[in-house]
């Protein structure tokens, strides 16, 4: 009898359940994007149940997801997920065949946030309806996103005190102020000069005209460097610096890219 009880239990134990939950992976993006998927569980169903799943962006903005098989069945065939950007289809992605009840982590190589604005992300899964699934209607989802991004901007402009405080050279700080690092080195351009040898004269004559690469900054991070010249403190010296100069980053801002600074007499 106890042999039986004993069958009867393992049996019990290991038999399918017709309510089975498959809990949701968490959500590849970044925190704070509103990603859903974490406290959320999936139903498994009898056959094929394809659902895109923790929608959201890498650190480098490309879109990512996890494409889970809610199904007891496994999916033989290939098959591809649409990916659309603010309602423009940017990337078609294949999958491989899926285990029963599995899922599969995806970063698109081609579908990319490239602005800081709110956009809204849809994956459509089995775009070309290949697989014959329990359930059709949780195919597509969708969340909006706000993209983290780099802000330059000039924190400070001043004067560095030299011999005794009678010359002065021109210290410069950037500051990245935004939520994501620089992807990539930017030119700070700075013009400008002794206020007398400005008349008349076209910027790019001015005796200040220099180019400085700023190595990528993380989100907080600064950087400080020195226009050439060295000036005297009676001095008066109009300089401005302008960050990524040839627009090579995406920014939240790029209005206070500009810094403007006068020293003596204007």
């Amino acid at each position: 009898m106890h042999k039986l009880l004993a069958s009867a239990l393992l049996l019990a134990r290991f038999a399918p359940s017709a309510a089975a939950q498959i809990p949701v992976p968490k959500p590849l993006g970044r925190s704070g994007l509103g990603v859903p998927g974490n406290g959320i569980v999936i139903t498994a169903v009898d056959g094929m149940d394809l659902i895109p799943m923790g929608i959201g962006l890498d650190p480098s903005n490309h879109v990512t997801y996890t494409m889970v098989n809610a199904g007891r069945n496994a999916i033989a065939q290939p098959f591809v997920a649409d990916i659309y950007l603010g309602g423009v289809r940017r990337d078609t992605y294949k999958h491989s065949s899926m285990a029963a009840q599995a899922q599969a982590a995806v970063v698109s190589t081609l579908a990319r946030v490239d602005s800081c604005a709110t956009v809204e992300i849809r994956i459509v899964a089995d775009a070309q309806q290949v697989v014959a699934e329990a359930n059709e209607g949780n195919n597509t989802q969708s969340v909006t996103v706000t993209p983290k991004c780099p802000d330059l901007t000039v924190t400070a402009i001043k004067q560095d005190w030299q011999d005794y405080n009678t010359r002065y050279r021109i210290q410069v700080t950037v500051q990245n102020q935004g939520n994501l690092a620089m992807p990539r080195s930017v030119i700070a351009r700075a013009w400008g000069g002794p206020n007398g040898a400005l008349s008349g004269l076209d910027p790019a004559a001015w005796p200040i005209l220099q180019d400085t690469e700023i190595a990528p900054l993380a989100p907080n991070g600064s950087s400080t460097f020195h226009l050439s010249g060295v000036y005297l403190g009676t001095d008066g010296v109009l300089v401005k610096v302008y960050l990524d100069f040839f627009h090579q980053l995406i920014e939240k801002r790029t209005d206070n890219n500009l810094g403007t600074k006068q020293f003596g007499p204007g």
